[in-house]
């Protein structure tokens, strides 16, 4: 392997690596909209149950 494609490599590694606490909040800022849409759904569906007794 020459340098150059080291480099590249290295480069590609650095960039790979740096996306990776992007990706985690990403994630987790999904865990945390998935639970709070799942919350509103029970509260709707609750009001739905109590609506219609």
């Amino acid at each position: 392997m020459n340098n150059q494609n080291k480099n590249a490599y290295f480069n590609w590694f650095d960039k790979v690596n740096q996306q990776q606490p992007d990706e985690t909040a990403l994630v987790e800022r999904l865990v945390q909209e998935n639970t709070l849409l799942k919350k509103i759904l029970m509260q709707k569906q609750q009001e739905g149950i109590e609506t219609a007794v």
